[in-house]
Formats: structure tokens, sequence, C-alpha cells
């Protein structure tokens, strides 16, 4: 049990993607909140749920991925450990920040407690619009190769997607 309640009482239930490929694993812990008829990608102004340009993160506390090894992710490295993930979305990109402080509820009551000098490192990638509606938000990874991994985070009509190589 949390201070904000039993994880099963949350109108965000917990979500967890996981792979696992010879001695590589990758798990990610997150909220998963859905459309329910609500304006997701959009503007303050619009009462979208998610605004663009601004910092955003799945429901509850902070979207962790947890990683057995290192992985390159367009260039850069991140070890073996755990992180944060938020992300920044954008009309026409995304930034994807890797976080190294873990742990915390993703949206406080007094301020985000996303701190910038902790990243890791961003990236960017290009955002794509379908036709078919993902009523959750959902993470979800697979295998490219045998030394990558694609995560895509989907919801509503937009998806982002980037590889991991281990």
């Amino acid at each position: 049990q949390t201070s904000c309640g039993q994880k099963s009482d949350r109108k965000s239930p917990p979500a967890k993607a996981e792979i696992s490929m010879g001695d590589f694993e990758a798990s990610i812990n997150y909220g998963q909140p859905s459309k329910n008829g609500r304006l997701i990608f959009g503007t303050k102004e619009a009462d979208a749920l998610v605004h663009m340009d601004s910092m955003a993160q799945g429901a509850n506390e902070a979207t962790e991925i947890t990683l057995s090894k290192s992985v390159t992710i367009a260039g850069n490295t991140l070890d073996a450990g755990t992180y944060s993930i938020y992300t920044i979305p954008g009309e026409n990109e995304w930034v994807i920040a890797f976080n190294s402080e873990t742990d915390f509820w993703g949206r406080s009551l007094f301020g985000s407690p996303y701190k910038e000098e902790k990243d890791v490192f961003r990236i960017n990638v290009t955002p794509k619009t379908s036709e078919s509606v993902t009523e959750a938000f959902t993470i979800s990874m697979k295998e490219v190769s045998e030394t990558s991994v694609s995560l895509t985070m989907a919801w509503d009509q937009t998806s982002v997607a980037f590889d991991m190589m281990f």
C-alpha cells in the first residue's frame, strides 16, 4: 500500500512491459490511464490530458525502466540499472528523457519531482498517427534482431518508438 491507496483501487492501474532475450532482460513499470472519451494530446486551453510541449509520463509513480545490461539508444549509452522515463510530446517531434532519479510519485502536489540535471540523456523521436485508437496508454517491447529491441509507447491515435541495442 502507498500513501495514495492500493494499486488495485487506482483509476490508472499499474502495468508492466517485459522482454527477455538470452542474457538481456528489460522491464518497464508504468501507470496505465485510459482515454475514456477525453482529448489526450493537445493544449491546456483545449483541456487535453497531455499538453503538447510539456513534460509528461504515465500516471501515478514515475515510469521506470530496468535493464539487466547496458544498451545503446540513438547513439547514447544507458548502463544496466533502473531509470525514470519522461516525455515531452510535440506536434512533429517528441523528446524522451532517461533520468537517474527513481522511486517517486510521477507528479507531486507541489510541482513535478523531475530534475533535468539528473537526465542521463535525451533523444528525439518522430510520432506516428494511426487510424486505430489505443484506449489505454500502453508500452510494449519486441525483438528486432538478436541484439536489439524496439520500445513503443502508444495512446489514442499516437505512438512513438525507439530501438535499444545491447
